[in-house]
């Protein structure tokens, strides 16, 4: 038999080798593997007495025989799982060693069971001055329990993509629809309709068929398949996860983040149902169908999600909530975090923790694939807004390129869409985008604002080869951000044509208030006169120099021109839809 020591040297090997993994190998192969690769590193006089103490002698010569005793590399971890793949019963025999040498560390660690240390550490706490010692340990165990809960989840996960599971209640992909009846928009039943129709013709005519359905996270993936799986299986096709004979269905939620399911998937000549996240999907020769949040009726989804969790609610904060991220996944969140509470506008404006916590795993994945579109991201986080034109994303783009970061810098996947430009989803982009930025030394020391301004600089050369209202929006979005950029975009304004020159200027004062006016400032009456009657469709831009020559005439008590001023004033505010104020003018103006 091994001594204590020795016993403890072979767990801590067992532990280092598995929390640092071998390169190229995954996490839920390395958890079957690496009982064998700790053994194995031992001098084989302590490895004997415990293999028959824990009674897998056997397996341990099955694949010693195999590779000989010799140092592990990547090769070698790869080959083990081969034989593993190859072999049910060795899969077995892996996985009860795998949990009895984790039985043996947490005994060897603590020296008595869990639950006998939890009734330690409650007598513990009866004593105030231990206080501190007792919270240290609990604290040890809390992350042993976390830990060992990982290990197991990640072994179960691996079996279940390892051996073919049948699907019998499709309620399993989808849980919450047991306690809520799913909210199915024309568009989602189009679909739905559309891919069981596809499937039933290729399982007729025995013919492959792989189907994704994409989408960000909650927009309705796994309620779609859901859907799917419950008319195939009332239509009494097979259906399979993990893996699948050749007459049945493999059904693979996520599909990119399983392995060896997705493995299995490429090569599997029968029918193939996956989801996946639109920024994780890279695969080729699957027909693919797109979901987007605006394809279900999200007031009803959250409607139905606050009366089955018995959350108070009104229309203010349904409001809020629905202008915030559009997402079935969003409002699951949120109206979990809402129960004992009232949805109004000021719950509605927090965000809940599991969303923040999704923004940083997208975050952190998309930076793998997609430097570039990241460091975009990080720009954009510290505007004002949160908000820029595609032409000025892409001058940062190539600016970041420029700078040796790596990627496409495709990045619209990450952002909403208006019109012609980009901006973060919420404010917990923003604030998960900054907190990434530190992380990152190649983002840490750049002055990204700065870049982000002169961008939008850069992008003013472009105005006068865009379209009216094109042009319009480019330098709205750069003047709400940098006010300091619009005496630039008006001199290049009053010297293009009407209805360019309009657009833009009317865009610059309603974005950046009172710049039109300190820019006109020093010229003379006739001159802002002459402007003014020019501006055919540009109300807020004449309000502005109107305003300008009001209190000129004011002063100088120039009652004739002031009057007519007046009446201008009056016609800028009905061109607004202002009329309340336009009479109030024309009143005043007629004295």
């Amino acid at each position: 038999m091994p001594s204590s020591k020795r016993k403890r040297e072979l767990l801590e090997k067992f532990k280092d080798l598995f929390l640092h993994g071998i390169k190229g190998v995954s996490i839920g192969a390395l958890a079957l593997i690496s009982p064998y690769i700790s053994l194995l590193m031992l001098p084989p006089e302590i490895t004997t007495g415990l293999l028959g103490e824990l009674g897998i002698e056997k397996v341990f010569k099955r694949i010693e025989n195999k590779l000989g005793r010799r140092k592990f590399d990547e090769r070698d971890a790869k080959e083990i799982i081969d034989i593993i793949e190859r072999d049910e019963e060795l899969r077995g025999d892996l996985l009860s060693l795998l949990n009895k040498m984790l039985d043996e560390a947490i005994k060897e660690k603590f020296e008595l069971p869990i639950s006998k240390l939890n009734e330690a550490l409650e007598e513990l706490k009866k004593y105030k001055d231990l206080e501190t010692k007792v919270e240290t340990i609990q604290s040890k165990v809390d992350e042993l329990e976390k830990i060992v809960a990982e290990i197991k989840e990640r072994v179960e996960r691996l079996e279940e993509e390892m051996l073919p599971t049948p699907i019998e209640d499709p309620s399993d992909l989808a849980p919450w629809v047991k306690g809520r009846k799913p909210i199915v928009s024309s568009r989602l039943r189009e679909m739905e309709e559309k891919i069981v129709r596809s499937v039933s013709k290729a399982v007729e005519e025995k013919r492959p068929l792989k189907i994704v359905i994409k989408g960000e996270e909650g927009v309705g993936k796994t309620t779609l398949l859901y859907l799917i799986c419950r008319d195939l299986i009332l239509m009494g096709k097979k259906l399979y996860k993990g893996r699948a004979p050749s007459d049945g269905i493999l059904i693979a939620d996520d599909i990119p983040r399983k392995e060896k399911t997705r493995e299995f998937a490429e090569k599997f000549s029968g029918v193939v149902i996956a989801t996946a996240r639109t920024h994780e999907w890279d695969l080729e020769g699957w027909r693919e169908y797109e979901l987007r949040a605006e394809d279900q009726s999200l007031k009803d989804i959250l409607i139905s999600m606050l009366e089955s969790k018995g959350v108070d609610y009104d229309e203010e904060g349904i409001g809020v909530v629905l202008r915030k991220q559009k997402t079935p996944f969003y409002l699951d969140a949120l109206t979990d975090w809402l129960k004992g509470k009232k949805l109004d506008a000021e719950t509605a404006s927090e965000i809940p923790e599991e969303v923040m916590n999704l923004v940083r795993e997208i975050i952190e994945s998309k930076w793998r694939r997609d430097e570039v579109a990241v460091a975009v991201l990080c720009s954009l986080a510290e505007t004002k807004t949160g908000w820029l034109h595609s032409s000025q994303l892409r001058l940062i783009a190539n600016e970041l390129k420029n700078l040796n970061f790596r990627g496409d810098g495709h990045y619209e996947d990450l952002l909403y869409s208006s019109s012609e430009s980009y901006g973060l989803k919420h404010d917990g982009w923003r604030e998960v985008l900054r907190d990434f930025r530190k992380e990152k030394p190649g983002l840490k020391g750049l002055n990204l604002l700065d870049i982000a301004k002169s961008c939008c600089r850069t992008s003013f050369e472009q105005i006068k080869v865009m379209k009216a209202s094109s042009a319009a929006e480019l330098v709205m979005r750069a003047v709400e951000n940098f006010w300091d950029l619009s005496d630039e975009a008006i001199e290049i304004a009053i010297n293009e044509k009407e209805d360019k020159r309009d657009l833009i200027l009317d865009a610059i004062a309603l974005r950046s208030p009172g710049s039109i006016r300190e820019h006109f400032e020093e010229k003379d009456d006739d001159y802002l006169k002459r402007i003014v009657s020019e501006m055919k469709e540009a109300p807020s831009a004449q309000l502005e120099i109107l305003g300008l020559l009001e209190e000129r005439y004011r002063k100088a008590s120039k009652n004739a021109d002031l009057a007519r001023i007046l009446n201008n004033i009056g016609n800028a505010y009905w061109k607004k839809g202002s009329l309340d104020e336009a009479i109030k003018f024309f009143e005043e103006s007629l004295r």
